[in-house]
């Protein structure tokens, strides 16, 4: 179920409540759970104004709260929360993405940033510029940006949970994307993805998208229950999935068309209603899994 402003603001509270209950003053509680920040965001504060006085390779830490803001990311930092269920970003501007990461669009320029232990929820509305892509995104990455999402749930967003667009690359760890609108992950023109130890369900078309020359390597993850496809490959996409788990998505688990390509190994993919479908000039290197029960 989608996060709504009232079950997070109940969920901050106990946090709150707990501090006090064991004795913490808060500036304690938060230097034992976040060492190494170089800046501190209370609730109230702007990130955004954070983000842009910051020095790049800074440390922006979130304790626990919720922020009602969209931001946009244009340097190199990481931007830390004390945890996905105690520290959340709301968007609030229609249209837009709640977390923007642009990278330049030469290669040598590239960006890190780093998003650990938030909740990214609340994009909603048209697409500001649906031609560009700019969108109701819980996180859009694009142009030359390498960006790690860790212990992070990224969900309740009407378009994708994570769109990468240009040849921006994302490692997603120890993630839930959930029960966005379109797509869970989508990658499109040459993004790349690693996504390992995450899970992707209940989302409103498929929990994997990839297009283009988009490629992913999806390891030890779920991706289950997703309104039509567990995994979409499109045009000449490019996945590897090892050690994975696609569930009781609505139409198929596993569906490769076009002249795309995926590899299949250690996995098991049961009780969608098509299995793995293959069209066009698609390919497919199925080994040591089970398929059942379609």
């Amino acid at each position: 179920m989608a996060l709504n402003r009232r079950t997070l603001r109940g969920m901050v509270g106990v946090i709150w409540i707990l501090a006090i209950v064991v004795g913490l003053s808060t500036g304690a509680l938060l230097a034992q759970a976040m060492p190494e920040c170089t800046i501190w965001v209370q609730p109230g504060e702007s990130i955004q104004a954070a983000i842009d006085a910051a020095p790049e390779g800074a440390v922006i830490c979130l304790p626990a709260g919720i922020w009602e803001e969209n931001i946009v990311i244009e340097k190199s930092i990481t931007l830390r929360g004390m945890g996905a269920e105690q520290t959340i970003i709301d968007g609030i501007e229609d249209g837009y993405p709640v977390v923007w990461i642009m990278g330049p669009e030469e290669e040598v320029q590239a960006i890190s940033v780093q998003i650990e232990g938030l909740t990214i929820t609340g994009a909603d509305g048209r697409c500001a510029d649906e031609e560009e892509r700019i969108c109701a995104h819980g996180v859009l990455i694009q142009g030359s940006a390498q960006v790690a999402i860790t212990r992070s749930t990224i969900s309740g967003n009407g378009v994708a949970g994570i769109m990468l667009l240009g040849s921006a690359q994302a490692e997603i760890t120890n993630a839930t994307i959930s029960e966005n609108g379109k797509g869970g992950i989508v990658l499109l023109d040459s993004a790349q993805a690693e996504i390992t130890g995450s899970t992707i369900s209940g989302n409103g078309v498929a929990g994997i998208m990839l297009a283009d020359s988009a490629q992913a390597v999806i390891t030890s993850s779920t991706i289950s229950e997703n309104g039509k496809g567990g995994i979409v490959l499109a045009d000449s996409a490019q996945a590897v999935i090892t050690d994975s788990t696609i569930s009781e998505n609505g139409e198929f688990g596993i569906g490769i068309m076009d002249s795309s390509q995926a590899e299949i190994a250690d996995s098991t993919i049961s009780e969608n209603k098509a299995g793995i479908m293959l069209l066009d000039s698609a390919q497919a290197m199925i080994a040591d899994s089970t398929i059942l029960g379609h």
